[in-house]
């Protein structure tokens, strides 16, 4: 049989300026390349009319409303049910506004922070008597830009000037991406009874979970590098609930359901654990690496995990995994081939 022909496009992918580069992938990501190289029933080429799979490869967040109408014009010809399109254009709003994302989770039944379009200062009074505290932010900005947490103790002048901070800055994105709009969010706080949260991420595909991991904060970040030696315990006790939680059906689809109610078919999806219940916060296509076991934590976590490796990589077979990540590309090419297979 032959391999499944996979096209990658983005915004300079398959159509400018890396269009016949085989070394490189817009987004490119650790391992992604090889492990695409080492699935047999997989390839890639650079003729989109010759692919089975169309691949956008356009982070959202560097998307303007300009380059998704060239984008879709692009691969509308290509978009009438004969290829399978990895992370569809369609798509684009519903996974890069948040609160298009929540909507479209609380009509699903999915648990997800509570929000309000962002109007006035009064109107923020008004939430902070029933929400002792909210998150003020852009409704499809990354990496904390644009976003502020205020609570029942924020002066009045300092609600003004963010509220009107925010407006600005909405307002002034809008001439790029008219999406945008200022939002205020429910803050969810999972805090344990020692000050410490959990927040996972779980790699979808399709039907599929293919990967996932946790990590413990008692500060308002979390990073995959912040894990401590004193947190240890907890982060096994976090990877542990994860894995339960997706090894049951029913909570384990729920997951799946938070990528396919975005109307898209692959995602990283980050959501915190509370009681070992997933409350969905974003799905992310186009994530960054994944992390193998010794990117967790200082020095001083890593030395830890060394020295008990025989014990975790027995309970933690999702970190285990992570060892290989070119197995892991290797695995999430392989399940593209099958819908591809299965679609034709």
């Amino acid at each position: 049989m032959e391999p499944c022909r996979i096209f990658f496009f983005g915004l300079s992918q398959g159509r400018r300026l890396w269009r016949n580069r085989p070394h490189r992938l817009e987004k490119h990501r650790r391992g992604e390349l090889e492990g695409l190289r080492a699935q047999p029933r997989a390839r890639r080429t650079y003729r989109p009319d010759k692919a089975q799979v169309i691949f956008a490869r356009n982070m959202p967040e560097r998307t303007s409303d300009r380059q998704l109408d060239e984008l879709q014009a692009f691969v509308d010809p290509w978009s009438n049910g004969t290829h399978l399109q990895i992370n569809p254009l369609d798509a684009f709003h519903t996974v890069d506004s948040k609160d298009r994302a929540f909507q479209a989770w609380s009509e699903a039944g999915l648990p997800c922070p509570r929000h309000w379009q962002l109007h006035s200062v009064g109107q923020v009074s008004s939430l902070l008597e029933a929400h002792p505290r909210l998150v003020l932010r852009t409704n499809n900005e990354t990496q904390s830009l644009g976003m502020h947490v205020v609570d029942r103790d924020t002066s009045a002048s300092e609600l003004t000037q963010i509220v009107h901070s925010l407006g600005m800055r909405a307002a002034l994105m809008q001439s790029r991406r008219r999406d945008t709009r200022a939002i205020a969010v429910e803050y969810i706080d999972p805090r344990d009874a020692d000050g410490y949260a959990t927040l996972a991420r779980v790699f979808a595909l399709f039907d599929k979970i293919i990967g996932y991991f946790a990590v413990v904060s008692d500060e308002p970040i979390f990073r995959v590098t912040y894990q401590r030696v004193e947190t240890y315990d907890r982060w096994i006790a976090a990877n542990q609930a994860l894995r339960d939680l997706v090894e049951d059906p029913r909570r384990g689809s729920a997951i799946v359901k938070a990528v396919s109610s975005l109307g898209t078919n692959i995602g990283a999806v980050d959501l915190l654990l509370e009681e070992g219940s997933p409350i969905f916060l974003e799905v992310n296509p186009l994530w960054g690496s994944v992390p193998g076991p010794y990117a967790f934590g200082d020095e001083d976590f890593k030395a830890q995990l060394r020295e008990r490796e025989p014990h975790w990589s027995r309970e933690l077979p999702n970190i285990t995994d992570n060892l290989d990540v070119v197995g892991f590309y290797q695995r999430m090419y392989g399940l593209i081939a099958d819908q591809a297979e299965r679609q034709e």
